[in-house]
């Protein structure tokens, strides 16, 4: 999958980690049905592909009896088994047991240890009775073979005593500690703690039972509000406030998000957060979604002819709040402000606005949309001529001509007038008149057409309407 394809999986998916091993990283696992006594085993994995350090997981559901066997995968080619670098002998691969094998670049070599024993058997005999039940054995120093320990039932208090013979200890006669968290075998453990000093206090306090401050210290914490304070320490159960640091440095504010788990190892004089953490005001997937609400009922271009899924036309129809639940959180709180006619506006009002969204009564089911059909954008902005939305008519550039006259005709000419030419005519009385002839056009000082339109392209319009009340 090609990088853009893991981000927009990574999108897609919230983020969410275990879709993306199966979803966007290949399993590469495979089961081999070749027959024991073939050596060219085969396995089918879609998407594999042959390269150095490709690794794969394969179950063979029948030992193997053929020595040297190779392994051709998604017919990429037959490479040999080999185990320790030397071919696999025969019965090395069992039946019904999963292999993990990795390509060097000339053959598959087994990951882990094998169970290449041949010479003993697992024991099937049941123990004896213990020692003490047996007669005495005459040797000083080695138990007889009949032997068995006796298991002790508990050890308590700091001198360690015992009684008993059983299979279980109830604890340990002292404690230990498991990443700073001490540990006597009575109880479970974690090193999970939640923090829920206020935002703009630097020191900050988790409480976790059994903790002990010690270099190597871990432990996890669930920050209740973002920090606002920089430089923060930690103090876990009173063991004294330490610095908070990442890439060896002090936290800034913003760094520990409200709702965020953080791993966190104490190196001796710091708590350092472990692994790395998206230092802007949220994550991606949160920026993602706010984007996507921030463009509920906002016209835009589209590529196509075809509405896309959870959109609708520009074109003044009504849309409802029941289909398009999000669209109305949006109208709820105030977002189309600036861009509504009243729901009761008339019809010249209404067509004085083509821009704007309408009600369609006091107390709303729905919208009108904008009727953006056939018409031109022109970008507004706080001080512009007219207001957000409104319509602007047909209107055209005054066009201009002169010409004048005298006794010997048509003169002087310029700007939408031309002079066709001159005729004479004879009159009752035989006398002779000129006649001079004018020509407006528009044409000849600007473009024209059938409309009074700037230069333009027809670009499909839609608008999105947020996710359905069936999503």
């Amino acid at each position: 999958m090609s990088f853009p394809g893991i981000i927009r999986r990574l999108f897609a998916n919230n983020g969410a980690g275990p879709l993306l091993r199966g979803d966007i990283l290949p399993l590469n696992y495979g089961t081999c049905s070749t027959a024991a006594g073939t050596a060219a085993k085969v396995v089918s994995i879609p998407g594999f592909a042959l390269a150095t350090g490709a690794e794969v997981t394969v179950r063979f559901t029948v030992t193997n009896t053929a020595s040297s066997p190779t392994l051709n995968i998604n017919g990429t080619g037959a490479k040999p088994i080999q185990y320790r670098n030397a071919a696999i002998a025969a019965g090395y691969l069992a039946a019904n047991r999963t292999y993990r094998f990795v390509y060097d670049g000339s053959s598959y070599e087994l990951v882990g240890d094998v169970d290449t024993n041949t010479t003993y058997t697992a024991a099937t005999a049941a123990p004896k009775a213990p020692a003490s039940s047996a007669a005495v054995g005459t040797s000083a120093k080695y138990a007889r073979e009949d032997h068995v320990h006796p298991v002790q039932e508990s050890v308590t208090g700091s001198s360690g005593s015992c009684s008993g013979n059983s299979a279980s200890a109830s604890k340990l006669s002292t404690k230990r500690t498991i990443g700073g968290v001490q540990f006597d075998g009575s109880a479970n453990i974690h090193h999970f703690g939640t923090c829920s000093t206020a935002a703009g206090t630097a020191a900050k306090t988790v409480a976790l039972s059994g903790f002990v401050l010690a270099t190597g210290a871990e432990i996890t914490v669930k920050f209740s509000a973002t920090n606002t304070a920089s430089s923060p320490t930690l103090n876990v159960n009173n063991t004294g406030a330490k610095g908070i640091r990442y890439l060896g440095a002090a936290v800034a504010a913003g760094y520990l998000a409200a709702g965020r788990i953080y791993r966190l190892l104490y190196d001796g004089s710091y708590w350092n957060i472990v692994g790395d953490i998206y230092i802007h005001a949220g994550s991606v997937s949160e920026e993602q979604e706010a984007l996507r609400l921030s463009m509920i009922g906002v016209p835009r271009y589209w590529r196509s002819t075809t509405l896309p899924a959870h959109h609708c036309w520009a074109n003044g129809d009504f849309v409802e709040f029941a289909d398009w639940p999000e669209l109305k959180k949006v109208y709820d709180a105030g977002g189309f402000k600036g861009m509504l006619m009243a729901w009761d506006a008339d019809e010249e009002t209404q067509a004085a606005n083509l821009g704007m969204w309408r009600p369609d009564a006091a107390k709303p089911t729905g919208l009108f949309t904008p009727n953006l059909s056939g018409q031109f954008f022109r970008n507004w902005a706080p001080g512009s001529e007219k207001g957000a939305g409104t319509w602007g008519r047909d209107e055209i550039r005054n066009i201009t001509g002169t010409f004048g006259i005298d006794y010997a005709g048509i003169k002087g000419v310029s700007g939408a007038f031309s002079y066709t030419g001159a005729q004479s005519s004879t009159t009752n009385n035989n006398g002779s008149n000129r006649q001079d002839s004018v020509r407006f056009s528009a044409a000849s000082v600007v473009p024209t057409g059938q409309e009074n339109v700037p230069p333009h392209v027809w670009q499909p319009l839609v608008i999105y309407l947020g996710r359905s009340a069936q999503v």
